[in-house]
């Protein structure tokens, strides 16, 4: 049974009685710093995408077990993300055991968007500084900034000045955390990221190394990088806001194309649910709480935390749009 999280940690914006949510009306971008850019992360994302771009003839050439290794491997990555970098490790919706941890821990790193420690940090500092100076991929910078500019700028002096004041200590207490993050890309990363994803293929049903790289590569690290980059640019510009008008984040329009990552206003006003959204899997495509959900059943994960009811409505009824709580009535899958 899921453990009621009616008092709110201090990254949440609901004050600490539950009674409103703080208003975070964004600070203007300072303009007279001009960002450096970073070349060589220019050069990887075009290559990566230029790579992505020319999939044709691996697609033609594939087996059909290679295109469905393909996609339980991008589930791997994205669900590394949601359920491990940011559901357990960001912002501790939920406790886990060895095994677990480790599992989520592989798949994170499949995802190759940093080790946890600097995934968590950027993601707290982002909470914190929500669409300020300080907020690494900062909406007010524009969509294409906050969707993967900011990957190849270099950061704002305020993001680095704020995010050496967050409090990491929990995150580096995990020695497997320690492990990931001492190793990362000399061992972690070409293991888990290059080479057991294009050796599966190969050794078991005879693929080319080529196909084998371009779709359990090159594909699933594409397709997992921009359903990531979607919840920092779309989330925070197409949808309604039910719950908070004085937030940035919304509830995206592309919700469901983000595996259970889109509820971005409710997020951002409770980030503490383990389910990152009011509701649960069989309401929404949420398959990062379906997986939490399952790990809790057979003892791997507990004490799964969730926003109290009457909290949600007190503060919606406070700051929400009226409107966009009227279509929570309806089905999820249609809104």
């Amino acid at each position: 049974m899921p453990k009621l999280a009616t008092e709110i940690n201090n990254n949440s914006l609901a004050d600490d009685d539950g009674a409103k949510v703080k208003d975070q009306t964004p600070v203007p971008y300072f303009k007279s710093f001009k960002t450096p850019i970073l070349w060589s992360k220019v050069f990887n994302i075009w290559l990566l995408h230029t790579l992505f771009l020319g999939l044709g003839p691996a697609l033609v050439l594939t087996k059909i077990s290679t295109l469905v290794f393909g996609y339980i491997l991008t589930l791997a990555a994205v669900l590394g993300v949601q359920v491990g970098a940011h559901r357990y490790y960001c912002h501790r919706a939920f406790k886990a055991n060895f095994a677990f941890r480790l599992l989520i821990v592989i798949c994170q790193t499949i995802s190759l968007q940093k080790d946890i420690y600097d995934w968590c940090r950027d993601h707290r500092v982002h909470h914190k500084f929500s669409e300020t100076d300080a907020d690494p991929h900062n909406s007010n910078r524009g969509f294409f900034f906050s969707h993967m500019g900011w990957l190849m700028l270099s950061k704002h002096p305020e993001v680095r000045r704020k995010g050496a004041t967050i409090d990491l200590s929990d995150v580096i207490a995990d020695p497997l955390v320690r492990l990931q993050r001492k190793y990362y890309y000399f061992v972690w990363v070409p293991i888990f990221w290059f080479a057991i994803p294009v050796a599966v293929p190969m050794y078991f049903w005879g693929e080319s190394f080529y196909a084998s790289f371009m779709i359990c590569v090159i594909a699933r690290y594409t397709i997992t990088l921009h359903i990531t980059f979607l919840v920092n640019s779309w989330a925070h510009a197409y949808g309604n806001r039910p719950y908070s008008e004085k937030l940035i984040p919304v509830e995206a329009s592309c919700r469901h194309m983000l595996m259970g990552e889109g509820f971005h206003n409710y997020h951002h006003v409770f980030p503490n649910d383990y389910s990152a959204s009011e509701f649960g899997p069989m309401d929404v495509f949420n398959p990062a709480t379906a997986i939490i959900n399952f790990f809790a059943a057979i003892g791997w994960a507990w004490d799964l935390k969730k926003a109290d009811p009457k909290l949600i409505r007190k503060i919606a009824a406070e700051s929400g749009d009226k409107q966009a709580q009227y279509q929570l009535g309806t089905r999820r899958w249609i809104v």
